[in-house]
Order: structure tokens, then C-alpha cells, then sequence
């Protein structure tokens, strides 16, 4: 998990379409800043969901969808190359995934820090940090990111334990799966919320 990096949202993805979904109220200038294609791999009790998404200025779509259904049981190498198909189907190489772990793994929590600069931001956020999970010391692997707008200075953190963090990461390198990072379900629907429309109100999270 990478300090404040906003993630590509991965849920249950619909049925491919052909046609994007309009932003209808992006404002102007951020609708033609966006665009790129990226993966996201949603971990869930006994299958993997992936989506293929495109952003373009005119929308977004969902170019494909892959189950990867019964994980657990399976050889990584076998759905490993399942999914790099996926990706050869629609030629894409080196095109790392991000990955959302499941909920039961992160917590989740938004503080405000109401007149903390950028700069001293980390070491803030860390301060606080030991009060806002179960793990013991040197057990929590930790990300955060201002909410933009927020009146506060509210930061959302999002807190997993290393050792979960660590076994997902070579779950997937076993299966040959590039990972470009780990993200929560709040955050990834944070994202999305702030591609498709203008930012939520700061009581989102």
C-alpha cells in the first residue's frame, strides 16, 4: 500500500456494452485530463474480479471482465495464465494491476488535521496511527491521502495488517500477476466518485 495514491475503483463489473458511461458532471477541464486504461483485480471469498478500463475524456468504459472463479483451490500457475490471457486478448503487456483487498482486511478511518501542512503531513498521520488499530507494533501497513475540498484537512487512512498485505502480494507473484499496488474498497469508490462527478461531500468516508 503506497501513501496517497489514488486507485482505479474495481467492483462487480456489468456486462460489456460498447459505450461509455458519460460523465454528466465532470466539470470541463478534469474531463480532458483524464485518460488512460488500467486493471484492477477485486479479491472476494472464492473468485477474482477483474475489469479492464478505459478513461477517456468522452467517458468511461469497461472494456472486459474476467471471473477467475475458485482461486483458492486451483494451482496459481492455472489461473495465472488465465489471466494473462485476459490481458493478450486485448494486447496489453506490463500493465500492472491494482488490486482491492477484501474489507474484512483493511480498516478504514477519516481524522482531521485541520492546519497540517503537506509536508509534515506523514509524520502526523503516523503519530496518531497506533490508536487506530488492533496490530502490534510494526504489524500495520499503512496509506493515506487528503480528501480534496475537505474544510477540515480530513485524511483518509486506510490500515492493514503487513503479514495479510504480504501473503496477497505472493499469492500473486506465485500466479506471475504484476502488481502495481494494494488499495481499500473505500478508497477505490472514493476514486471513482471523484472521476464520475464532482468531489462527495467531506462526511463521505
Amino acid at each position: 500500500m503506497t501513501e496517497s495514491a489514488e486507485s482505479l475503483p474495481v467492483a462487480q463489473a456489468p456486462e460489456p456494452t460498447g459505450q461509455p458511461l458519460r460523465r454528466t458532471d465532470i466539470p470541463f477541464l478534469r474531463r480532458w485530463t483524464s485518460f488512460g486504461t488500467g486493471v484492477g483485480i477485486a479479491i472476494e471469498e472464492d473468485q477474482l474480479s477483474v475489469a479492464l478500463v478505459e478513461v477517456r475524456p468522452q467517458g468511461i468504459r469497461i472494456l472486459d471482465s474476467l471471473e477467475l472463479l475458485r482461486y483458492r483451490e486451483r494451482p496459481a500457475a492455472e489461473w495465472g495464465a488465465e489471466y494473462a490471457a485476459f490481458l493478450a486478448k486485448h494486447k496489453i503487456k506490463h500493465l500492472g494491476a491494482v488490486v482491492v483487498l477484501p474489507a474484512r482486511e483493511v480498516i478504514s478511518r477519516t481524522l482531521p488535521f485541520p492546519g497540517v501542512a503537506d509536508k509534515e503531513l506523514a509524520s502526523a498521520v503516523h503519530y496518531q496511527l497506533d490508536g487506530l488499530h488492533p496490530f502490534a507494533e510494526g504489524e500495520a501497513a499503512a496509506s493515506f491521502s487528503r480528501l480534496p475540498g475537505a474544510a477540515n484537512g480530513a485524511v483518509a487512512i486506510n490500515i492493514a495488517r503487513t503479514d495479510a498485505v504480504n501473503e496477497y502480494a505472493t499469492f500473486f507473484e506465485e500466479a506471475g500477476i504484476e502488481v502495481a499496488g494494494f488499495t481499500a474498497p473505500a478508497a477505490a469508490y472514493f476514486s471513482a466518485l471523484r472521476i464520475l462527478q464532482f468531489p462527495p461531500q467531506d462526511q463521505f468516508l
